[in-house]
């Protein structure tokens, strides 16, 4: 699954997807019955999920994969490297990062990008918002120091 970059769709429902009566005449479970889904396919349907639905007339569990509609926001995220700058920056990543996540790798990491995108809004709208104005001020206070007449001698 790894080297082609598949991972097991985010389910609900029975764990175990298929039973049978052994040899001894005890029943046995096992979840052989998957959903894999890549990371394509987490980026056009997000919010899709497998529901493991009731067993029927076979030792099989139906499988059905659901497509949720999730509004999408208008504007993508953008990291901004100034952020790091900021003294609150990695006290805010640690905290959520160290914070529950479920799943394999690549749905922890949807998860912390997720739980970090209204931190991040937030710190750029209170501390970088006017960066381009306070930048001009500084560049209009340099050239002044620079056109100002030096010492008498």
């Amino acid at each position: 699954m790894d080297y082609c970059e598949l991972t097991e769709m985010r389910s609900f429902g029975n764990y175990y997807s298929w039973t049978n009566i052994g040899r001894n005449g005890k029943r046995l479970w096992s979840r052989i019955d998957r959903a894999f889904t890549n990371l394509e396919w987490i980026q056009i349907f997000d919010f899709t999920q497998v529901d493991y639905l009731v067993e029927g007339i076979s030792d099989h569990t139906p499988l059905k994969i659901a497509f949720h509609n999730r509004p999408r926001s208008k504007q993508s995220f953008k990291y901004c490297d100034m952020w790091s700058k900021d003294n609150q920056f990695q006290p805010t990543v640690d905290k959520v990062v160290k914070g529950e996540t479920r799943g394999d790798k690549m749905h922890q990491l949807m998860h912390v990008l997720r739980k970090l995108q209204k931190p991040f809004q937030y710190l750029n709208g209170s501390r970088f918002r006017d960066i381009h104005v306070s930048y001009q001020q500084r560049k209009i206070g340099r050239n002044a120091k620079q056109d100002a007449p030096g010492p008498q001698q």
